[in-house]
Formats: structure tokens, sequence, C-alpha cells
């Protein structure tokens, strides 16, 4: 790594010198001794860019943050690749509060990684700062450079084990940012946990890559030179230095808070000093980044629980507080609240602090309200007086108003659902469910005056205001118009629960179907609209009774003739006192005889689809023609008269005439008449001269 000062030893000087310190050290019996903070390394080497400033430097100032802060602090340079006997485990003890990680080109040991994951498993009050360089190909000459290793190493085997199990693989990049200058690094303002490091909004690293797949709300700083800036929409960033993950969420809730740099070459003189503060801070403050978040608590309450009525007004009270234990306050809680359906507008509103905290500014005013709380201490409340005014129609049956607090800093829920973390209260609205009944059919006679009964029953649970039960034509036709009483008159002032309006409604059909639709309704809301109406379907009876005859034909004079006719229902319904009734008209020798299949005339029942057959029989006389006509009837009303008749004429025929088409005789002219008349006239004449 290219080191931008210099120190008065040099390279060569610096890597013995602490080489020597470090085995002094592991020897030393004071070595498992622990203390507030804990600086671990990789053994320094002889690398051209003198790695050895790349431990001593940050060994420096987070022992000066350290003692500033009044904390022990203890070092083990090279613990990382030398595999001291007992393990890394021994240096973290009950009271260690920071473990200070920091691999350079120095090998990290499978035994320390190993130790170090486990470590992380079981420390939740530990916060860890891991500082392992990323540079993937930094000029030390091997097949496959250290550092690259270190960084990838420790995100399988320290960092995946106890990230939250929703994350995906995170990964190193391939491309190295630096070399021909320092390269900056940005906080990212979508991160949970920004608020704990606003002191430290920027800084500057070298020779390393980006993480990749890395949640944008976990994602604590990025490359501001490459690619874009993280947006809000953004589920995770490809150009991430730094990743944090919150104690709460370490391996589910028992591993310890961390924060990793994919790098180990940004302490310089200008910001050395305010990284190693600043992530001090993040562990140890209250509101630190790695204390457990705090936790609010909305609860909102109504000024009464019975009904609401139409323009009642109604007071809500919306409490927003900090359930906490410790001294951590929760930051940038947004609580908001607006008119639910069923409530006109809330008139005006105001907050008032209690516990420490302080009230947004406005503190007061009108309508939907949107406040952000800046800090909300442990213990501390904001206390919202809603006063609201309900619609005056249109109300739903169950008002509800619902508030909610939401934000971006890392705070939770005290109910332990995920955020947004809502309050509600309801209340219900005078409400009744108004019924219709009654007839569902009905039959009557097209011609015939027919009464139906239906009713409308408020079915509660609250008596129904304005209460109405119309009933109107639907499909068909009728003669005149409907006629319909009800009692109670309808509207009614106000039906009781359990209430009933009944309706007679008489109508004349005019054939065929015919159907009412009865409503029921009231000013009140409906609980069940579904059931307000209901549809009386009224047949008329009828019967349409056909009349059929055979076709016109000649008979011999003197001879008896058989006609055959029928009389049929064609439906849809039954005939009742159904007729066929035969008349024979014309010269015939004494009467007609005719008998019916059925006999009974009138038949008290013909089905639809049944006939009567008839068979009439007479002699015709003379030569003049027969007619036969058939009538259908019944006393069912017939839809189609048209069909009800029918006739049979038949055309005599004169038995000594024979066929009709026989060869005529000839006859004589007047002249041959005048001249055959004058030789019988002079035949006679002489006949009688002879005589005499």
């Amino acid at each position: 790594m290219i080191r931008f000062f210099s120190r008065a030893l040099g390279r060569a000087a610096w890597a013995l010198l602490l080489a020597v310190a470090g085995a002094a050290l592991l020897a030393s019996p004071a070595f498992a001794q622990t203390s507030d903070v804990v600086f671990l390394s990789t053994e320094p080497t002889t690398h051209a860019d003198s790695d050895a400033n790349n431990i001593t430097t940050p060994n420096a100032v987070f022992l000066a943050a350290a003692t500033a802060n009044s904390l022990t602090y203890s070092s083990y340079i090279g613990a990382l690749t030398n595999d001291p006997p007992g393990g890394l485990s021994q240096y973290i003890g009950a009271n260690t509060r920071v473990l200070v990680l920091v691999g350079v080109y120095g090998n990290i040991s499978p035994a320390a990684l190993g130790d170090l994951a486990a470590i992380l498993q079981t420390n939740p009050g530990l916060e860890v700062i891991a500082f392992i360089d990323g540079c993937t190909d930094c000029g030390d000459g091997s097949a496959t450079p250290v550092a690259s290793l270190n960084l990838k190493n420790f995100l399988t085997q320290v960092i995946h084990p106890i990230e939250p199990t929703t994350w995906g693989a995170i990964t190193v990049g391939s491309t190295i940012y630096g070399g021909a200058g320092l390269v900056p690094v940005n906080l990212n303002p979508y991160s949970l946990y920004a608020s704990s490091f606003s002191g430290l909004t920027t800084f500057r690293g070298n020779y390393f890559p980006a993480l990749q797949d890395v949640p944008n709300d976990h994602a604590l700083y990025y490359i501001s030179s490459v690619g874009s800036a993280p947006a809000a929409t953004d589920t995770v960033i490809n150009n991430a230095f730094g990743l944090f993950i919150a104690q709460h969420e370490s391996y589910g809730g028992q591993g310890a808070c961390v924060f990793l740099a994919a790098d180990n070459n940004m302490w310089f003189p200008t910001q050395d000093s305010a990284i190693a503060q600043t992530f001090l801070d993040a562990a140890l403050q209250p509101n630190g980044a790695c204390e457990i978040p705090p936790t609010v608590q909305i609860t909102k309450t109504s000024s009464s629980t019975a009904a609401l009525n139409a323009g009642d007004p109604v007071t809500y009270t919306i409490t927003v507080t900090n359930t906490s234990t410790g001294a951590r306050s929760a930051t940038n809680v947004q609580v908001s609240d607006s008119p639910p359906t069923g409530i006109a507008a809330f008139t005006n509103w105001s907050c008032a602090a209690t516990g420490g905290a302080a009230c947004p500014t406005p503190n007061t005013g009108t309508g939907a309200f949107i406040q952000n709380i800046a800090s909300l201490p442990a213990g501390g409340s904001l206390t919202y007086t809603v006063n609201a005014t309900a619609e005056t129609a249109g109300l739903p049956s169950i008002i509800t108003n619902t508030a909610n607090i939401d934000g971006t800093d890392e705070w939770r829920c005290a109910n332990g659902s995920a955020r947004p973390c809502y309050a509600a209260i309801s209340n219900p609205h005078t409400e009744a469910d108004m019924a219709a009944g009654g007839d569902a059919t009905a039959s009557a006679t097209v011609g015939t005056p027919v009464t139906v009964q239906t009713t409308c029953t408020n079915a509660g649970p609250d008596a129904a205001e304005n209460a109405t039960c119309a009933v109107t034509l639907g499909n068909g036709s009728i003669t005149g118009a409907l006629n319909t009483v009800c009692t109670p008159t309808a509207p009614v002032s106000s039906l009781p629960n359990t209430g009933v309006i009944t309706c007679a409604t008489t109508l004349t059909p005019a054939g065929g179907t015919v159907s009412l639709i009865t409503t029921a309704g009231s000013d009140t809301p409906d609980l069940i609209p579904a059931n307000n109406t209901r549809t009386t379907t009224i047949t008329a009876v009828q019967a349409d009774m056909q009349a059929s005859a055979p076709a016109s034909s000649s008979a011999a004079t003197g001879a008896p003739v058989t006609v055959n006719t029928s009389c049929t229902n064609a439906g849809p319904n039954d005939a009742v006192n159904a007729r066929c009734d035969v008349t024979v008209t014309g010269p015939i020798t004494g009467t007609a005889s005719t008998t019916c299949n059925p006999a009974a005339s009138p038949v008290p029942t013909l089905a639809a689809g049944a006939a009567i057959s008839c068979q009439t029989t007479f002699t015709p006389a003379g030569s003049g023609t027969v007619t036969v006509q058939v009538h259908a009837s019944s006393a069912t009303f017939d839809p189609n008269s048209a069909n009800d008749a029918g006739s049979t004429v038949i055309t005599p025929i004169n038995p000594h005439l024979g066929p009709t088409d026989a060869t005529p005789v000839p006859t004589l002219g007047e002249m041959a008449l005048a001249l055959l008349a004058l030789l019988l006239a002079g035949g006679a004449a002489a006949g009688i001269r002879r005589k005499g």
C-alpha cells in the first residue's frame, strides 16, 4: 500500500521492532490479561509499501481514543497470523467492549479465522471493528495475494455465519480503486445506522475493491467515484466500502456488533483519529449503533367507544413513547394520522410532551398531519390530541382511525412487528339490516286480480331511521296499475329492531309471467345490502287450446260419412273445463252424431299436451256441401284464439250419375229440332188420314 507520510524509522527497522515487540508480548505472562479495548493484527511483513505503518498507526490512534475515554487497552500484533497458544479467545474477557481487527499483507491463519467466528457468535456485548485489507493484487509477488484471501475468507468464514438470514452472498469485486490518489468513501444516507456515524460523513482509502450485493440499508459507506450513489429504492448496492451488522441481528441476536471495511489504508493524520473515535462512539455511546435499538410504542384511544352518528364529534388521543429501558433515544420517528372514511375532518390537533421529550414544530394544526420527532428519549412520550367530526352522510358501519409511526433510523416497534408500527381505534356507527321478504312466487289468472304479500324487516341491531318498503313492477305486463297498501305506512320514522312493514300489492296480469320487486331501505347504514330486495314471480295460468280438422273432401249423397277432429291443449298449463265442440251444417239426412274421447264434456282438467279426439258421422242429402266445424275452448286463459277453430267441407256426389267425368251425350241444335218436329208432325197427320 502507498504511504502518504513518513516515519523516523525505515521500513526494515519498523518491521524488526514490531516483530520483537510481538514476540515479547506473546511470551509475556500478562499476555492473557483482558482490556476494554483489544487490538489484534496480522504479522508485519517486509512489503515494500511498509505495511508496518498500517498496523502501528491504527494501534496508536485506537490507544489514544481508548485513553481519552478512560478505557483500558491491549494490543497483540501478529496474533492473527501466529496462532498464539490458547487461541484468540483468551484476549476477550467480560470487560472487553471493543475488538479492533487489522489485516494487511500478513496471512490471517485458519485457526484465527475459526477463533474469530466463535468470538463473534458468542459475545453479544462486543463491538468488532474489522479493517481487512481487500487489495486483490498488491505486488506481493504471490500467485494468490494474501490480502485478497484475507478479505474473502473473512467474509465467508466469519461474516456469513452471523449475517441476517435474508442476506444473499456478499462478494469482493475484482476492480481496485486507488493508486494514483486517495479514493473518497461517503456515508450512505439510507443505512439504518447512518445517524451514529454522522461525525464521519466521508474519508479516504487507497487500493481496495468494492463489496458487492450488500443490502442497501446495511451498507454504511459507499465508494462515491464508482457507479451511482445509493437510492432509496435500491435493495442492494455493488459499490459498498463497508457493511454493518447490529447486535440484535447478528447470529440471531446472540452475536457481536460488527463493522467491516474492505481496506486498511486510511490511517492518515487528517482522519485517523476521527475514524477511531467515531467507531468507538458507535460501540460505547448510549445512542451508538451497536447498542440494542430503542423500542417505540404507539397507542390510540377515542373519547367514546359508542356509536358515531352523522355529524357527531369525537376526540382521538395518540401517544408515542420510547419504551426502551436504557438511555438510548429513538431518532427520526415519523408519526402520521389522517381522517378515515366516515370522519369529515380533523378540526384541530395539538401535541404535548412528557419525560424529557419535545414536540416538533408546529405543535398544533388542522387536518391530517405528518410530523418527524427528531429525538425521543428513553421514557419520553408525545401525546397528540385530535378533535374530529363524523361525516353527515354515508357513514360506514365501523369507523376505524389508524395512526402509524415509521422512519429510517434504527429503532423497532415495541410490539415486535415490522415497521410501520400501527395503532387503531374503531367506533361503530348506528346500523340496521333492512331485509325484504314475503312471497317468492304466486299464481294468477290472466285478467283476474291477484294480491301478493311482501315484507320489509329490520334485523337490527339498531333502529332503522325513515324505513321504507317500496313495491315496483319488474318484468311482464299488467292491466291497469299496481295497488300497494303497507302497514305501517312507509316511511316509518324509526323502525325498531325486529320491526316489520307488511305490504299487500294487488295487480291484474295481462298474460305470461309478471315479477314484482320489493325494496327495503332506510337512512341508517345497512349491514347487508344484498338482502334489501325480494323478487316475487307471478305466473299467469294459461292454456293454448288448438282445434284440428282434416282437409275438405267429397262423399256420396245418401252414404254415411265420418269426420275425425281433435282439440289439443298446447300448454303451458293445464286447461280447466276443456271442450271440443263439433257442429255440422248443410243438407244431411237426419242428424249428425259426435262421440269424443275423453267423453266428458267439458273435460275437468286437460293436461298440457293432451287432446280430445272426436268422430262425427252424418249422411249428406241433396247436392249442397256439408261443413263440419270444430271449436276448442276451456275456462283457462287462451293466449292464442286464432287457432281455436277448424273446419272440413264435404262435397256430395249422386251415386246414380256416376262419375262426374263421364262422356256427355250429343244433342241436336235448334234447326235440327225444328226439322225433327216437322217430320213428326207430318208423320202424325199421315197416320190420321189412314185411319179415317
